[in-house]
């Protein structure tokens, strides 16, 4: 596989988003692909409407602000673990047309991304990002499920 741009969307506090960002470590530093970590702010993350006084791109550019903050975080963490060339962008939108259009745009070979893995009529009658992604990319989709932890058992003292 020959890959010189990976593009990793990233979804902030998601396990399956930091374990997409282990796979781009150990991939780009094996292929020495130059890395871009995007952040979509997505409408549903606005607070016009919930917030009075709210401003719908005021908002948009905060999150955007502080998405970059997070993101520079990460870039630093994999360029500490070898992966030679990090880029970080935000975007406001919809995510996985904004992934889309990204990907197009940069001419991305990869796309590394987290999937939460639902399935089943949840995801059907919703869609997910991820889903939306492999069915349009014209680049190759890898989607990464984090391992659960299994929660303990409590049995009750005998």
């Amino acid at each position: 596989m020959s890959a010189k741009q990976i593009l990793v969307p990233v979804e902030f506090f998601s396990a399956d988003s930091d374990a997409a960002l282990d796979v781009t470590g150990t991939l780009a530093q094996g292929l020495g692909a130059h890395v871009q970590l995007l952040h979509v702010v997505s409408p549903e993350s606005s607070l016009e409407g919930m917030v009075p006084g709210a401003d719908d791109a005021e908002s948009d550019v905060d999150e955007q602000q502080r998405a970059l903050t997070g993101l520079a975080r990460l870039a630093s963490s994999l360029r500490s673990d070898g992966v030679g060339s990090v880029e970080v962008l935000a975007v406001a939108g919809n995510p996985a047309d904004q992934i889309l259009r990204h990907a197009h745009d940069e001419a991305v070979d990869l796309i590394v991304m987290g999937t939460h893995g639902r399935g089943g009529v949840s995801e059907f009658l919703v869609g997910s990002v991820a889903g939306s992604v492999m069915k349009r990319a014209g680049c190759v989709v890898v989607t990464v499920h984090a391992p659960r932890t299994p929660v303990p058992t409590i049995r009750p003292v005998t």
